[in-house]
């Protein structure tokens, strides 16, 4: 479930959910309450360049490409091909 802003992590960490849920062109349905919903959730929710990998015409899913342990943390590296020759790349740190 997509849980930007229902509380307990950060700004960033929800952005990386965010990014993440985009990049496997994963549903975007929002599962915070829009009772009390904040401008910092407003403005990952709304973030048309996001949406646009997530909507993209080509609809194929993103992959982890490389995931290395190292002495400062885990890092993946996301990536995967839209329409008109061009391919999205994401970079998580999550250490």
């Amino acid at each position: 479930m997509l849980e930007v802003g229902n509380g307990g992590m950060t700004f960033d960490e929800y952005y990386a959910h965010f990014s993440l849920w985009c990049i496997l062109k994963a549903p975007l349905l929002i599962g915070c309450s829009l009772e009390t919903i904040s401008q910092q959730t407003l403005t990952i929710l709304g973030n048309e360049e996001l949406i646009a990998i997530n909507q993209d015409s080509l609809g194929k899913q993103g992959t982890r490409l490389k995931r290395t342990n190292s002495t400062s943390g885990l890092h993946e590296v996301w990536g995967g091909d839209l329409s008109n020759n061009r391919y999205v790349v994401a970079f998580f740190n999550r250490g």
